[in-house]
């Protein structure tokens, strides 16, 4: 339940976890009826580690288990009102929030799962902005009390000072990465493609080079598409710029493991303009290189979720081909460019980032004016190939 796209995980997935028997924690909770204030337990988590709530599971009071059974809830509309209450009762919002819903057989009771993601917008408040919260372990509170308290003025400044910082590493990371291998104005009938892939919260001890480099040797072969040899220290990271029509990578160490890839080519013209975007030569070297990052950020230590932007530059006046042998009925684009943005986590990245990458073509598709969806896309032949 921590990792993995809960809307396609079943009623089986959620018993085997409740099998596993894991004590609640900083980022487990479990909850025998819908709280009055899950907006606590929400706030607490974000601006902790992130965490899973589990709705419709006691836990035993000595263990903090869960009880099984589990006793289950009502489920129609509580996703809904989760959602509502994180949006409404949390300041700022909290809009991030994963959610799974698992009904017993043959019934409308069941178990809502709600995957809270830590968050760089922290300290997220309640009580109308008076109350800011943290997740703690077990050990620190008395027996039967909740795993939400008070967060002290020291703790809140650090929270603040992550918040900025957090938003300097990436502005500065990505200065550098566009003064390598954007500073070039693209060419005339050209479009463009880059990925850039960084965790939502940032670390504060940055890689060394040799750190980063050990790190890419120990997974460049990766399932997908090999990673350049020819990788040359400049300031902050690695860089490896490939000559015209083939991927550029960098890969920073300032304070979180950043990878990103360029692309550029002609736009292809017959009787109509069409920008290709989906054939397996691209499709391999993006797959390779969000896995790269899931594999590398966990040999580092640096988890979490990592949030990932693509972007298409000069397509304004052509159309989307999503497979090298069928145009879907899209529309021409009016915008010079079209982007993606969407999250992971390291583990998901590691292990299979296909649903990743369905999730950004379905909405680089949607810009286009084709309606697919992420399940629409991992299911074309080109995909089930891989």
């Amino acid at each position: 339940m921590f990792t993995g796209d809960l809307e396609r995980k079943t009623y089986a997935d959620l018993d085997a976890f409740l099998a596993e028997g894991l004590p609640e924690g900083t980022r487990l909770d479990y909850k025998r009826e819908m709280p009055d204030r899950i907006e606590r337990t929400i706030s607490a988590m974000a601006n902790s580690e992130g965490g899973v709530i589990v709705i419709g599971v006691d836990e035993e009071r000595a263990t903090r288990k869960p009880k099984l059974p589990p006793a289950g809830i009502a489920l129609a509309g509580q996703a809904e009102r989760v959602q509502s209450k994180a949006y409404q009762a949390i300041h700022e919002p909290i809009t991030a929030l994963d959610f799974g819903t698992y009904p017993f057989p043959d019934d409308e009771r069941g178990v809502l799962v709600v995957r809270v993601h830590p968050s760089e917008r922290a300290p997220h408040a309640v009580d109308q902005g008076r109350t800011v919260l943290r997740r703690v372990g077990a050990q620190a509170m008395k027996e039967g009390n909740d795993l939400d308290d008070r967060m002290d003025v020291d703790r809140m400044g650090w929270l603040f000072e992550r918040r900025t910082r957090n938003q300097q590493l990436i502005d500065a990371a990505l200065a550098r990465y566009e003064s390598l291998l954007l500073r070039e104005p693209l060419p005339a009938d050209s479009y463009r493609i880059d990925l850039v892939a960084y965790p939502t919260v940032a670390h504060s001890d940055p890689l060394t080079v040799k750190q980063l480099r050990d790190l890419l040797s120990m997974h460049r072969q990766i399932r997908y598409k090999e990673f350049p040899v020819s990788l040359r220290t400049v300031s902050g990271g690695l860089v490896s710029i490939h000559p015209q029509d083939s991927w550029s990578h960098y890969f920073d160490t300032a304070g979180f493991t950043a990878c990103v890839a360029t692309w550029s080519r002609k736009v292809r013209s017959s009787t109509q303009i069409s920008t290709v975007i989906y054939g397996a030569w691209w499709l391999d070297a993006t797959l390779g290189l969000l896995q790269w990052v899931g594999l590398a950020s966990k040999q580092s230590g640096r988890g979490g979720t990592i949030r990932v932007r693509a972007r298409l530059q000069g397509v304004e006046g052509a159309r989307l081909m999503l497979n090298s042998d069928s145009m879907f009925d899209g529309e021409l684009s009016l915008q010079e460019e079209v982007a993606a943005m969407v999250s992971a986590s390291v583990e998901d990245l590691a292990v299979d980032p296909r649903p990743c990458v369905a999730h950004i073509l379905s909405q680089l598709a949607n810009a286009f004016g084709y309606e697919a969806s992420a399940e629409n896309m991992l299911n074309l032949p080109i995909f089930k190939r891989r």
